[in-house]
């Protein structure tokens, strides 16, 4: 009934994305800050204008959850990117770390585990440098 009504509408499978990350920024908002970050820089010559792509770094952390069930939500037809906000996943979390400059140069992911003690078998088969 509903979504033969509505064709643009489909289900899809929804990534899970707690709501504080939803709320963080648009692109139009972190390169808004980043471009405030570069002027205040140039302005008080802490840096020169031809090497400011190696001095300008962004870093990042991304939450992954260890136990996920995945629904299906509404969505419009096409749509790249579906996601499901959440108030958070209710599971074991682990911090992934990364950071890049304005030139394309890249840091090693840095890993955050919960607990006391760091198992070797947590390093294996990673990425190189983390």
């Amino acid at each position: 009934g509903f979504q033969k009504r509505f064709l643009q509408l489909v289900d899809r499978k929804a990534q899970h994305l707690p709501k504080h990350r939803a709320l963080a920024g648009s692109e139009a908002v972190i390169r808004g800050f980043l471009t405030k970050v570069q002027d205040l820089l140039l302005s008080l010559k802490i840096i020169d204008a031809h090497d400011l792509g190696d001095r300008l770094w962004n870093c990042d952390e991304s939450e992954v959850c260890t136990f996920v069930v995945s629904r299906t939500v509404l969505a419009q037809r096409g749509a790249k990117w579906v996601h499901e906000t959440t108030g958070g996943c209710g599971c074991e979390i682990t911090t992934i770390h990364i950071g890049g400059s304005a030139s394309g140069r890249r840091l090693p992911p840095f890993v955050v585990y919960k607990g006391k003690h760091l198992y070797s078998s947590w390093t294996k088969r990673g990425p190189e440098g983390a």
